[in-house]
């Protein structure tokens, strides 16, 4: 569900769909051609919409879907996605123990950090 409470994305065998949310029902807004898509999520300011297929992401714009990026992750499938306050970055965690952070809106690569080890840095 978006921040905003006004859309709903549900994910399919074959497709994504995009909802509004109305007062009686929803009512179909979009729909992503991407198949099997085991995880799809907005951003916490709701400007970005990612989809995530085993080790693939594509990472729309939130209000007109137009695709902005695309990037295969080194794991064998990404169990999890987390974002940072005002969408400045987000950290992925991949099946067997891979974590990465991006910064956002460059997609540049902050790194790689092995899980059990925390970044002390204020």
């Amino acid at each position: 569900m978006h921040p905003s409470g006004y859309q709903l994305a549900a994910s399919f065998i074959d497709k994504i769909q995009i909802h509004h949310i109305l007062h009686d029902g929803l009512r179909k807004l979009k729909s992503i051609e991407l198949r099997n898509c085991n995880l799809i999520k907005y951003s916490k300011g709701g400007n970005y919409f990612f989809a995530i297929e085993k080790s693939n992401i594509t990472v729309f714009n939130a209000y007109t879907f137009v695709e902005i990026h695309k990037m295969t992750i080194n794991t064998t499938r990404i169990f999890s996605l987390v974002f940072a306050d005002l969408d400045k970055a987000f950290a992925v965690i991949g099946a067997d123990g891979f974590m990465n952070r991006w910064k956002l809106p460059s997609f540049e690569d902050l790194g790689q950090v092995p899980l059990g080890q925390r970044d002390n840095q204020s």
